[in-house]
């Protein structure tokens, strides 16, 4: 949401003089300047790219909707990449003076050519609106990837476990067929043994004749 006059402070007001040989631009303190709510989606997703170079700005994504971003911060940090690649790379010529040449603005990949000056606030608010879009089906995508990737490991795990089980029934099968094989034996040898036995006691009635 945007409005023409916020008592929130600007999110960059506090980092301008830690940062001032960052080139980071002054608070506009102009009386009427558009001024933006910080907690909308694209701006969260820009404040992120800026983290390794303003490190307070990590302590503030909790309670972003406590703060604004003026014009001009707006116009230097949102709709174009110029200063996120200058500081990335301070070998970058960075211009601070204002130009009414034609620009070429950048925002994820998507060319707009502006022939205003560089300092006048660009409206953007369609483009903020594609940007939302495109950040909720960048994460409808992760999450399709995600549960791809679970579902790949879920099934790797299911054959893993199936082939255990596989495993574990034929040496089932083979134990069983131990177990009748020594069951066979053990009948022979019980036979065996009545045999014995009977033979013994023939031999021992036989004996016990003789002497009678």
């Amino acid at each position: 949401m945007d409005t023409e006059d916020s008592p929130l402070p600007c999110l960059f007001s506090t980092l301008v003089k830690t940062y001032e040989h960052k080139k980071l631009s002054e608070y506009e303190t102009k009386e009427k300047q558009r001024i933006r709510n910080a907690d909308t989606n694209a701006i969260k997703t820009r404040i992120k790219l800026f983290e390794p170079h303003f490190v307070e700005l990590s302590s503030f994504q909790n309670k972003l909707e406590k703060y604004t971003i003026c014009e001009k911060h707006y116009n230097q940090i949102v709709p174009k990449d110029n200063y996120l690649n200058y500081l990335n790379d301070d070998s970058l010529p960075y211009p601070r003076k204002r130009s009414r040449n034609s620009n070429i603005l950048n925002l994820n990949n998507m060319q707009i050519e502006s022939s205003t000056d560089i300092g006048i606030q660009v409206e953007l608010d369609s483009i903020d609106s594609n940007n939302d879009l495109l950040m909720q089906i960048k994460i409808l995508k992760d999450s399709l990837n995600t549960l791809t990737t679970d579902h790949s490991k879920q099934a790797q795990i299911i054959e893993n476990k199936n082939n255990k089980i596989f495993e574990l029934e034929h040496e089932c099968e083979y134990l069983k067929k131990e177990i009748a094989d020594y069951n066979y034996k053990l009948g022979n040898l019980n036979l065996y043994k009545s045999q014995v036995e009977a033979l013994i006691n023939e031999k021992m009635n036989y004996q016990v004749k003789i002497f009678i």
